[in-house]
């Protein structure tokens, strides 16, 4: 079951809806490649590093994280 919040963000248990526009939806435009993906994935793991984030809590952020890693990537072709 989805839950519809005030910021237009449906909550669902197999697929994260931002504003009604699925997640590769929104970023297929930006055709990010899995080099760029990953080192975001890096750059939030050094920032939750500094902040003093927990190991456990860590590693359950950037597993989220990486879980959308096809999504956002969809877009992305090779030249």
């Amino acid at each position: 079951m989805a839950l519809a919040s005030t910021i237009g963000v449906l909550f669902d248990p197999y697929k994260i809806v931002i504003g009604f526009v699925t997640i590769e939806e929104a970023h297929r435009g930006l055709k990010i490649s899995p080099e760029e993906f990953d080192e975001v994935a890096a750059e939030l793991g050094r920032s939750l590093d500094f902040a003093k984030v927990p190991a456990r809590e860590k590693g359950e952020i950037l597993a989220a994280f990486a879980a959308h890693k096809k999504e956002v990537t969809a877009g992305y072709t090779t030249k």
